[in-house]
């Protein structure tokens, strides 16, 4: 098997270069959302029973960021695994890892995130921009 790429002395690899970058979203990801963390009234039931529309539009952006934050975390553990070869390099994570080298949004993200033509780094700061 041959490496990916030879580089000079002092340059980093593609591996060390995805790898800064999964620890860089890693940290720039937040927890999962909760209603907890939101206003009592945001949330609050009305006499006939139900929530107000912006409430229930609210809930259910909740549960899709909280899914695309998922996705993340997960891809990215499980990318860093295979880079430093504790799992196997499926096609998916190949596939990511060269999103991530080109500064693109892995397929897997975009598929289950809000629609966006942004490059990697600026996508990462609109979603903590939207999520914080």
């Amino acid at each position: 098997i041959q490496p990916r790429d030879v580089v000079g002395a002092g340059a980093k690899t593609p591996d060390q270069i995805v790898l800064d970058i999964v620890n860089n979203i890693n940290s720039i990801v937040p927890d999962s959302l909760t209603r907890t963390e939101a206003d009592p009234k945001v949330f609050e039931i009305n006499e006939r029973g139900v929530m107000d529309s912006m409430s229930t539009c609210l809930s259910q952006e909740m549960e899709r960021f909280n899914k695309l934050l998922s996705i993340m975390r997960s891809s990215l553990a499980t990318l860093e695994n295979a880079i430093k070869g504790f799992v196997v390099m499926s096609l998916d994570l190949d596939k990511m890892y060269q999103s991530l080298l080109n500064n693109q949004v892995p397929v897997m993200w975009s598929k289950a995130a809000y629609p966006c033509l942004k490059p990697l780094a600026s996508w990462v700061t609109d979603l903590q921009a939207r999520v914080v």
